[in-house]
């Protein structure tokens, strides 16, 4: 009977230290998740950082290019309307669906 009581005290022993390995194991899992949501949070806040910053950069282009452009047709207004029935008439005869 001493061998069967010190079978089953190893037997607890051995369960306890599964149940603290498992314990551990949740705590470090936790902790992984933590750096892991915090790693992939400020990958975000800097792309989307990055991302306005090009999206003011593009509006900023397409404001000054399109002063540039509305210049020009105030400096050049019948160059510019012949430009645009060329481009007009362009394409027209691409997309022309006659054959």
């Amino acid at each position: 009977m001493a061998k069967s009581e010190r079978d089953a005290a190893a037997g607890d022993d051995y369960a306890q230290a599964i149940h603290e390995d498992m314990a551990a194991l949740r705590a470090d899992l936790a902790k992984l998740v933590e750096s892991l949501k915090g790693a992939a949070t400020a990958q975000g806040d800097a792309a989307y950082g990055q991302f306005r910053a090009a999206t003011e950069r593009t509006r900023a282009q397409a404001k000054e290019t399109m002063e540039t452009t509305a210049e020009m047709i105030e400096e050049r207004p019948f160059t510019s309307v012949l430009i645009a029935f060329g481009i007009g008439l362009l394409l027209g005869t691409l997309f022309d669906r006659r054959s």
